[in-house]
């Protein structure tokens, strides 16, 4: 007999999530042939998993995935809050299978290892580089730990096992982009910011996102590029556009990019990265307005969003001496700053020096 489909409700971020599930879908393993880690048993789990009727949660969570325009990291977080609920009484090793069952059947490649203390792990394969995940290549694929990010554990030390049994060997690569941000509610904050431009003070207001900031908190460091490409939350997005544009109204477009230079140098305080946290630690464009201090690359996030959205300009990335990032902006007037690269006219537009403290 069908049982009753269960509904039940999960936290995720600003969100609560009505969720729907079968109960048939939990296996009850009494006797361990099905929920351990060797391979006949991977495999068991999976064949009875799909015997079982998960499509009620699966089609929930795909639904959400597209409403709240979640990228597969932030997806792969919200197919374990509802693990999470739905098997709040089982033990850690049921809610791993449970999670790595359902992110396969979300169309991935998640793979499993085992650590030397049956601890479980998941990884999935991606295109794009992470700097600050565990991982491991194989099949032409690099493999990040997603369990090791999301639980904040130190496996620079543990001996691994992986299990023979591959799940959805054809199933896609995670993306981690953050170029458009979720469709999550918003909590806005309002904030004043004062800059210097031409020798005058200049204040303007924004309204940044706290739900957006609280997903930066733990979000997989990614490479320079991947970060330069990431968007604004809604709400700062907005503000921004608003309040420089009207400054920059009636300006030539050299006098644009200053406007925004001026911005980006002096309206926040400058530490180098390993003055602060002792390491590099670079930010997402956004993360500047809730942090006490930046640097070159966290302004250089910030520059090139606000160059690209609201002048829709050509632009080149330059690194340099200890590490340093500056832009090259291909703008109509030719500077004294200026190189030629790939047919194009570039000028420095360096959104740090020469005010960089912002005091």
């Amino acid at each position: 007999q069908a049982t009753p489909i269960v509904k039940s409700t999960i936290s995720f971020y600003s969100e609560r999530l009505e969720i729907n599930y079968d109960p048939g879908m939990v296996i009850v393993d009494k006797r361990k042939k099905v929920i351990c880690t060797r391979d006949k048993c991977l495999k068991a789990f999976h064949a009875q998993m799909k015997e079982n009727p998960y499509d009620v949660l699966l089609n929930d969570l795909i639904r959400y995935r597209e409403e709240l325009g979640l990228n597969d990291w932030l997806y792969c977080k919200l197919v374990r809050k509802a693990v999470d609920k739905i098997y709040a009484k089982d033990k850690e090793l049921n809610k791993a299978l449970a999670w790595w069952f359902l992110l396969n059947e979300s169309g991935y490649d998640v793979r499993i290892t085992v650590s030397e203390l049956i601890h479980v792990f998941l990884y999935a394969p991606s295109d794009e580089k992470l700097m600050d995940m565990a991982s491991y290549q194989e099949d032409g694929k690099k493999f990040y730990n997603l369990t090791a990010k999301i639980y904040n554990v130190n496996t620079r030390t543990a001996v691994f096992n992986k299990p023979k049994f591959i799940a959805n060997p054809e199933g896609k690569n995670f993306s981690f982009s953050l170029e458009k941000m979720p469709n999550l509610k918003p909590d806005p904050v309002t904030k004043k910011i004062t800059f210097e431009y031409l020798g005058e003070p200049k204040e303007i207001t924004v309204k940044t996102d706290k739900v957006i900031q609280e997903i930066m908190i733990d979000y997989p460091q990614l490479d320079d590029m991947e970060m330069l490409n990431a968007g604004l939350s809604t709400s700062l997005d907005e503000s921004l556009q608003t309040a420089l544009g009207q400054m920059m109204g009636g300006k030539s477009q050299r006098e644009k990019l200053e406007v925004l230079a001026a911005f980006t140098r002096s309206g926040f305080k400058y530490k180098w990265d390993w003055d602060v946290y002792n390491e590099e630690r670079p930010m997402f464009a956004e993360q500047i307005f809730h942090s006490k201090y930046s640097d070159h690359e966290d302004r250089c996030a910030l520059y090139f969003y606000l160059v690209k959205t609201m002048l829709d300009l050509p632009m080149i990335v330059i690194t340099h001496y200890n590490n340093n990032m500056t832009l090259g902006v291909a703008m109509d007037e030719k500077l004294k700053r200026s190189f030629d690269y790939e047919g194009k006219t570039f000028t420095i537009c360096d959104p740090t020096h020469p005010t960089s403290t912002g005091e």
